[in-house]
């Protein structure tokens, strides 16, 4: 049975134990806050510890030597680090993920000993941007063995392309916009097209001239 050990029983740290629980693991959680361990007691498979984390008795009453896991989510970028290097330096605990609640601080956590570094806000940010991306961009068709590639496009709010002429573009000659929709009606673009907010383009051709084409084209869209 795989130990999971986990620091920090605020949203992320439950969640955790649910889930870990759930698939069956020994599970142990660790936090000084009295209510939320005993909310993870009444709810959950858990051990749970009641105490400091930075207390290296409350630590070694947890037996994080024997985890083969160790999360650290607490919402203190310096004691995650601290936990970090205790947690490889006097228990060497094979896999240590960390919360990184400022991302300036992944370097530093990194180096404390983490092997992994997770910043929630980023990992959010992220999600929204490839959420827009999915939906601005397309892939039709990528025949990687002649690296050749087909995208639907869609000119997004505030792009720096608009109101542009695709002449003024320089696109790569090894790639082409070969149709525009536009207000279901149909476009054969030459360079004269100028380009309108919401326009669908299919993009064709070499398939990393196809991508920067693509990313030229949505440029102000992550700004």
């Amino acid at each position: 049975m795989v130990y999971i050990a986990i620091i920090g029983a605020g949203n992320i740290g439950t969640n955790l134990v649910r889930y870990f629980s759930e698939r069956g693991d020994r599970v142990a959680i660790i936090d000084k806050d009295e209510e939320r361990c005993k909310h993870i007691s009444e709810n959950y498979d858990a051990t749970i510890f009641c105490g400091d984390a930075t207390n290296l008795g409350v630590l070694k009453n947890a037996e994080l030597e024997k985890a083969d896991v160790l999360y650290i989510v607490t919402n203190n970028d310096e004691i995650n680090a601290r936990l970090c290097k205790l947690a490889k330096e006097r228990f060497a605990i094979p896999y240590v993920i960390a919360r990184v609640n400022h991302i300036e601080a992944k370097e530093k956590m990194m180096e404390a000993g983490a092997d992994a570094a997770i910043c929630p806000n980023w990992v959010a940010i992220s999600s929204f941007q490839n959420a827009i991306e999915q939906f601005t961009a397309v892939t039709l068709l990528h025949d990687r063995k002649n690296q050749y590639k087909v995208v639907q496009v869609t000119i997004p709010i505030n792009a720096s392309v608009i109101g542009k002429s695709l002449g003024k573009l320089k696109m790569s000659p090894h790639c082409r916009i070969g149709l525009i929709l536009r207000e279901g009606n149909l476009i054969y673009p030459n360079d004269e097209t100028v380009l309108h907010l919401d326009d669908r383009l299919l993009v064709f051709g070499k398939d990393t001239e196809v991508e920067k084409t693509v990313n030229r084209l949505r440029e102000a869209e992550m700004k």
